[in-house]
């Protein structure tokens, strides 16, 4: 993983994340091996990565969704709502089957519903998560910081100006994002 640049305010956040438990940052790690192509082996189950258009604050940025255990609600959330039909195909099918037992049933139910959402979305590399975010520059991606959905962009967007210091030259963090 040597050809990315890792800002300081990425390597914390990792840290700090690892130290408090909050998320596996080995699911961070084998994202970034992914990015830099660390090994054919290795397969990212989450959508490609992607330019911010958008936002006024994270335009010209990229960004790459990392999947942890903390993020299975949202991931589960999500497969049954793109998915009308599903569980209920699901509740149909264990209901009507005669050799799950009556009190197995709920339990039946609830093991089809978790694991086979998780399998399809990890399958088709549709988990989401929270943010790595990265400036790319000379055919190298330059990590600034970490992100979640719910976080205001402007926020985000501090985070990244702090490391300019890091990397001065890095075209993005020169500009201003008052205008």
């Amino acid at each position: 993983m040597s050809s990315g640049q890792y800002s300081m305010i990425f390597l914390e956040q990792c840290y700090n994340l690892t130290k408090g438990r909050i998320v596996n940052t080995w699911k961070i790690i084998d994202e970034l091996r992914a990015l830099e192509n660390f090994s054919p082996l290795i397969k990212s189950i989450t959508k490609p990565a992607s330019k911010f258009k958008k936002n006024h604050w994270l335009r010209g940025l990229w960004h790459k969704h990392f999947a942890s255990e903390c993020h299975i609600p949202r991931n589960l959330a999500l497969h049954l709502e793109n998915n009308p039909g599903w569980f209920e195909e699901i509740f149909s099918q264990v209901k009507d089957d005669p050799s799950i037992e009556n009190s197995d049933k709920l339990s039946a139910i609830i093991h089809r519903t978790v694991f086979e959402g998780m399998e399809a979305r990890h399958k088709n590399a549709k988990m989401t998560g929270e943010w790595i975010v990265f400036a790319k520059y000379e055919s190298k991606n330059y990590y600034l910081t970490i992100a979640s959905h719910g976080e205001d962009d402007c926020d985000i967007w501090d985070r990244c100006e702090r490391c300019k210091s890091e990397f001065p030259n890095l075209p993005i963090l020169r500009k201003s994002r008052n205008s």
